[in-house]
């Protein structure tokens, strides 16, 4: 048994590595559940015990952390900044119950996430201005295609003059600007395969399951948010959970003391075998 203590108004309070829920509000009361952490979390556990950020934590509002939560939070302190943020605001907006809509808020704030991650390996998420593209292309349409010699009546016929020329040229570049942009599940597989700590090739199936993954809690946490998909909190908590441990497999991989304990529990029971 351990315990760290700060400023109540400004940090949480750890107590016993194996509690699951351990907070504190300004008034000084603790909240545990316990429940036993993974193996990876545990080793972990007494390096990562993040300070949460004093706007977290109120009076009338409690952060909860489970031990999952607060290894990801952990990671994530030491990399980037701005996710750490925009993930501890997640969970904070995620515990106002109080809020009809904190479901879908808290679902935005992980979508967030998930639209930066790449970052986090050196990746800068592209937002090509798709809208100011389209316009451009619009004004040329209107200042050069419908002024050509060779629009009559709404019809485009004859020789394509200088006017018209003009416009396919445009519309040319656009359609190859557009088609050779990254799209999302180009940064996500990128993002993958800068992850993987191994050093080996990831099979390509095994690379497209994880993409895929990745793909389906950034599309679920993305309508939630849109109010395009009604959940419910266990249904959100359930998602919320796994995609925390997705991201900490590849943030924080098993150690090499890890598989050793794996190695020397295979080799026990196979001499058991025998």
């Amino acid at each position: 048994m351990y315990m760290a203590r700060a400023n109540l108004a400004n940090r949480i309070i750890w107590s016993n590595p194996g509690s699951i829920y351990q907070t504190i509000s300004d008034h000084g009361k603790i909240h545990c559940a316990s429940r036993s952490p993974t193996l990876q979390q545990e080793k972990h556990q007494k390096a990562i015990m993040p300070t949460v950020p004093k706007s977290v934590v109120s009076a009338k509002n409690q952060l909860e952390l489970s031990s999952q939560q607060r290894a990801l939070y952990g990671v994530l302190t030491q990399k980037d900044e701005e996710l750490t943020q925009i993930y501890s605001g997640a969970l904070y907006v995620f515990n106002q119950k109080q809020n009809p809509d904190y479901l879908a808020l808290a679902a935005h704030g992980i979508r967030e996430l998930l639209e930066k991650f790449p970052k986090i390996v050196g990746i800068t998420p592209q937002k090509p201005d798709i809208s100011s593209k389209c316009q451009q292309l619009a004004d040329k349409w209107e200042k050069h295609a419908l002024r050509s010699e060779c629009y009559n009546n709404e019809i485009f016929a004859g020789a394509i003059d200088e006017k018209l020329h003009h416009f396919l040229d445009v519309a040319k570049g656009f359609f190859e600007w557009f088609r050779g942009r990254p799209s999302r599940r180009d940064e996500r597989t990128e993002t993958i395969r800068a992850l993987d700590m191994t050093s080996f090739t990831m099979p390509p199936p095994i690379e497209r399951i994880r993409t895929n993954e990745l793909a389906e809690y950034a599309n679920y946490f993305t309508s939630v948010s849109h109010h395009a998909h009604t959940t419910s909190e266990d249904d959100f908590v359930a998602h919320l959970n796994q995609l925390e441990r997705f991201l900490l497999d590849f943030l924080l991989p098993r150690t090499f003391e890890d598989h050793a304990e794996i190695d020397a529990l295979i080799q026990a029971g196979e001499e058991d075998a025998k």
